[in-house]
Formats: C-alpha cells, sequence, structure tokens
C-alpha cells in the first residue's frame, strides 16, 4: 500500500513528533511504500509580518496545494494520513485529496479545533472558554497564541473559517488516541460519529532482552516530555527541592530550560536534554518511577507506553485519557490534579516500600504487551485504511 503522512513538525519535539516517526517506521517495516510530507515550526519567524503571512496561508495557499497535487499524482497513494497540520500547512490540503479521490485518515493529536494553543490551558489551570463558541474571541483577549494579540486574532480568524466550512466532513476516517478525547470531540464539534475510531498510540520497546527483568533499579524517579508549563515540570522540580533524599531525572527540552537550569545547583535534581531513544529507554527502565505531572487532557501520553514497554510504572494525575491508562495501584499512582502535596505524600509512601514495586513492573509489561505493542497499532490501523479505501 502506498501512504502519503502529514505532520506540522513542533518547534520543540513532543510526543505528536515521535509518534509520526514511530508511524513511518512501522509502516516501512511492514513493506508499505511511505512518503512523509511535512513542515516544520522551528523555521518560523517570530515576527508580526511573518505570523500575518502564515495566518493567511491556513485560509489558502495555492502554492502548497499545487505541490501537494504534485506529489499526489506522482506517488498515487491508497491513504493521505494526516497528523498536526497548524501552523505550516493550509487545511486546503484535504479538499486536494477529496478532489483526486484520495480516502483520508486523520489522526487527532491535541484540541486545536477548539482552542488555538491547542491544550485547552491557560493561566495555570485548564481552560475551555473556546471550546463551545464558534469564534475564539477569549483567545484574543488573553493572547493565547504566542503571547501576541495580532497572532491570537489571525489564528482564532483561521479557526472560524475552516469551522464555517467544516473540513471534517471531508474526511474519511477519524482516529482518537482515546475514548475521552472522542467523546470531547463529539460534544463539542459538528462531526458525524460514523468513521470514528480509538487506537490508542503505540511505542517500540527498546529494551534489550537481557534487561528485560529487572533485578534492581536506581534510585531515581523520571521525568522525560517537553518542559513547558503545561506539563507540570515546573512544580515538580520545585517539589524535590523540599524532597533532598529523592533524586528526579529530567529528560527533554523547551521553553523552560532555562529557568529550569537554575535548579542544576540541588545535587538531587538532574537534567538530560538530548539523549537517544536507546538512552531514553534504559534511563526510564533504571528508574523507580515515571512521573507525569501534567496540568492538561493530555493524549497518549506516549511517556506512558514508553514507560509500560521499559518496565516502570507510572505516577500520574486521575485527569482526562490519563484515567483510561492506568490501573491504580497495579500498573501506577494516581494523584489528586494539580495538588502537588497529594503527589509529595505518594513519592514518599514509594519511597518507603508502600507498594510492591516488582508486581507493578510485572503488571506493566502485560499491559504494555496487551494494548501498546506496535503490532497491535498496525493491526487496528490496517483496518481501518483498508475499510475506507474499498
Amino acid at each position: 500500500m502506498k501512504i502519503l503522512l502529514i505532520h506540522n513538525f513542533y518547534q520543540y519535539r513532543g510526543g505528536e513528533d515521535v509518534y509520526v516517526d514511530l508511524l513511518n517506521k512501522l509502516l516501512i517495516e511492514h513493506g508499505h511504500d511511505v512518503i512523509l510530507y511535512s513542515k516544520n515550526s522551528k523555521n518560523i519567524d517570530a515576527g508580526i509580518i511573518s505570523q500575518a503571512k502564515i495566518a493567511l496561508n491556513m485560509f489558502s495557499n495555492k502554492n502548497q496545494c499545487d505541490e501537494f497535487r504534485h506529489i499526489i499524482l506522482n506517488f498515487r497513494p491508497n491513504i493521505v494520513h494526516f497528523n498536526n497540520i497548524y501552523p505550516l500547512l493550509t487545511p486546503e490540503l484535504y479538499d486536494v485529496c477529496n478532489q483526486l479521490m484520495i480516502p483520508t485518515v486523520q489522526t487527532i493529536h491535541t484540541y486545536r479545533y477548539f482552542c488555538p494553543k491547542s491544550n485547552l490551558f491557560k493561566g495555570g489551570k485548564i481552560c475551555e472558554l473556546c471550546v463551545n463558541k464558534k469564534f475564539s474571541y477569549p483567545a484574543i483577549f488573553y493572547k493565547c497564541y504566542h503571547k501576541s494579540y495580532s497572532a491570537s486574532l489571525f489564528y482564532s480568524g483561521a479557526f472560524l473559517y475552516h469551522k464555517t466550512i467544516n473540513k471534517f466532513k471531508t474526511i474519511k476516517a477519524l482516529i482518537f488516541p482515546s475514548n475521552f478525547t472522542k467523546e470531547y470531540y463529539l460534544k463539542y464539534l459538528d462531526i458525524s460519529s460514523n468513521n470514528i475510531f480509538v487506537v490508542p498510540h503505540f511505542t517500540f520497546n527498546n529494551i534489550k532482552q537481557n534487561k528485560a527483568k529487572k533485578q534492581s533499579i536506581e534510585k531515581y524517579f523520571i521525568y522525560v516530555g517537553r518542559l513547558s508549563e503545561e506539563k507540570g515540570i515546573l512544580q515538580l522540580v520545585k517539589l524535590f527541592t523540599q524532597l533532598a533524599d529523592k533524586n528526579l531525572l529530567v529528560l527533554g527540552d523547551g521553553p523552560l530550560r532555562k529557568e529550569l537550569d537554575s535548579f542544576r545547583k540541588f545535587k538531587n535534581i538532574d537534567f538530560r536534554y538530548n539523549v537517544s531513544d536507546d538512552v531514553k529507554s534504559d534511563l526510564i527502565h533504571n528508574s523507580i518511577f515515571t512521573i507525569i505531572p501534567s496540568q492538561v487532557y493530555e493524549q497518549g501520553p506516549l511517556v506512558l507506553m514508553e514507560s509500560f514497554a521499559s518496565g516502570t510504572p507510572v505516577l500520574a494525575p486521575y485527569l482526562g485519557p490519563i484515567k483510561e491508562r492506568i490501573k491504580h495501584e497495579k500498573t501506577g499512582l494516581f494523584f489528586n490534579p494539580g495538588d502537588m502535596n497529594d503527589l509529595k505524600n505518594k513519592i514518599i509512601l514509594v519511597s518507603k516500600g508502600k507498594y510492591n514495586l516488582n508486581k507493578m513492573r510485572r503488571n506493566v509489561i502485560n499491559e504494555y504487551k496487551k494494548y501498546y505493542t506496535p503490532e497491535k497499532y498496525y493491526k487496528s490501523l490496517m483496518k481501518i485504511y483498508n475499510k475506507i479505501s474499498n
């Protein structure tokens, strides 16, 4: 099968970007002919003129559509699989596929269709001011996009336009990574429940066979992910300044990197910004727990699946899609969302041996094998591809 993948990579690499790379690898390994058509937000100029031009291209971009049409006519894909398209790819690409009668799949990774900022987060907490509004004027008032009135206006206008003409109607299949996200979209967006699928993300198991069973673990907790406000990383690091006898390893990069560097003076907190996938898997594998302190409705999150594959339980808030992923005291622990005291108490209890960690490690590996392997994902995806291409 010929598959054309579409994705706008982010300025700071995150779960969506990792997912697209994993999907590309998975499809190629199964013998498919794959092309990745992508743009990268690292190339965006922060100036107002550049932002205005990008926003206008979100309404219409003839040059990009012509380029895209040329690729399709030469490649002749059986399926076009969309991921993130904002802000450098125009939604008119859906129309090009429709005109050329190429079936389209869209994997939903964020809440971008309700929120120009994409994560439903403002002022340190979940914000849903725009979700039931056709025009996202609160996003302009609060400068939600890039902390700019003009950028927020441009993007809110573009989203209004595409909501009005409802590009979703041309998409043959919508894939959601969780039931929570599916229900959220059905509640607030005018989409049909036909051809909607829930398929959890996946990850490869990078742990070598001789390391598959932990004999001992290092004495550290680990955070893996984007270093940004909504992820709760700043609160987590501050929490560990109160836990001098507990160690935290932080893997990732993002806009809070400089601010977080000031915490390097604490001997129990370590930062590593760029590590290979194999090293990351080993570091997760050797940790006590993976901590996900997120303050938003995460989609996968992919790090949870990476942690399960590595045999490490997860400590996360009882919030959004994560509620579907963890079995409390079996594959991990929940803490009350935003409650750092509750998280602190859970960390202390884990360190004191309150929970049977060896049993938890066996449980998470079984959970990974049952739900989050590449093989599971591939079978589900092929059913969708075959359904819409016949």
